[in-house]
């Protein structure tokens, strides 16, 4: 199964540049190959993810989580989804089962795999049973970054001055949770 250049390009936008929350893809069985079928906007939910999948036709997906954890320290996951529900065609549920691993090597980064025949196997609490421990939540904020341990933060662009204004405000905004 061949895969599009633009599938490549637009995940690494994603991943990099953040230009993205999610990607949607599907088999075009006419020339063998995926290609994109939706992208998501960075102010999209996870909810509005879900619902971007038809629902009775094979996908794959993936979907970049933010999280913060207890330590005020941005983090960031990359999801990959199968979506192969159960009242889609048989002949296409072994395509894409087939062509799946060949996918996903395509893609650097995948941090979490999940495979869904049904909305309720990729609910928002599955997402993070899966991918992040509930105690490294403390809030969710829409603000962009990474930070790989204590005294050595970065945030993707590389603007200290960001960062310093990200923690000060995380600070006085820890009484907020993420809404389990």
């Amino acid at each position: 199964m061949a895969v599009h250049d633009d599938c490549k390009l637009k995940f690494m936008e994603l991943k990099a540049k953040r230009n993205f929350r999610f990607i949607i893809f599907k088999i075009d069985e006419n020339v063998q190959q995926v290609i994109i079928d939706k992208l998501g906007q960075p102010n999209q939910s996870y909810e509005d993810f879900t619902l971007a999948f038809p629902a009775n036709e094979c996908r794959y997906a993936v979907f970049d989580f933010d999280f913060i954890t207890d330590e005020h320290c941005q983090k960031s996951k990359i999801f990959f989804i199968s979506w192969a529900p159960d009242t889609s065609k048989v002949r296409s549920k072994m395509l894409y089962a087939s062509s799946k691993d060949k996918f996903k090597r395509e893609l650097d980064g995948i941090q979490v795999e999940l495979q869904a025949t049904d909305p309720s196997e990729m609910s928002f609490d599955i997402v993070i049973g899966e991918g992040v421990d509930r105690s490294d939540l403390e809030l969710r904020r829409k603000r962009r970054g990474s930070c790989s341990g204590v005294g050595n933060e970065h945030f993707v662009d590389g603007d200290y001055a960001k960062a310093l204004s990200f923690y000060s405000q995380a600070s006085s905004f820890s009484s907020i949770f993420l809404d389990l």
